[in-house]
């Protein structure tokens, strides 16, 4: 790690005064940027942070519905960061007719964010259905809720 003592060490002693310039530079820097970002993960990403949260309370609480039409949550992943963010790992454990699941989407019409994860999670596992995968299968689908949303698919090795 390059800190004060490792960089001073990496200048000449026939460059003290500017060493010591430079070294004090450096550290002024680093200490605006952390204060920059402290100041702006707690202003300017409340937020996001409370949309992340709003968000992630409704999925969890979709997810006996989300089961009904064929996908299991078996994970979340919550990243503290700027901007924060929320990853639901799904596996498609059982088939369910594209029939049956529009019907189950309209029977909760009145939760938005239920038909568009179920729209995300079905494109992406028509998605990984039509790679040749050799010897991978599909592992989980994985939803981030955060700035910018993100689909990713996660393929693993056959056992």
């Amino acid at each position: 790690m390059l800190d004060k003592e490792n960089l001073s060490k990496l200048i000449p002693d026939g460059l003290k005064e500017t060493r010591e310039a430079l070294l004090s530079k450096a550290e002024e820097s680093t200490q605006q940027l952390k204060d920059y970002f402290s100041n702006l993960g707690s202003s300017l990403n409340d937020g996001a942070k409370e949309k992340a949260i709003q968000y992630s309370n409704e999925l969890i609480q979709l997810a006996p519905l989300i089961e009904d039409v064929g996908y299991r949550t078996t994970g979340i992943s919550i990243s503290i960061a700027l901007p924060p963010s929320i990853n639901f790992h799904f596996e498609n454990f059982k088939e369910i007719s594209a029939e049956k699941r529009n019907e189950i989407i309209q029977q909760h019409a009145d939760k938005e964010l239920f038909g568009v994860i179920v729209k995300a999670l079905v494109t992406a596992d028509e998605f990984q259905s039509k790679l040749n995968l050799g010897n991978f299968k599909l592992g989980s689908i994985d939803l981030g809720i955060g700035l910018p949303p993100s689909v990713n698919i996660l393929l693993v090795p056959k056992t």
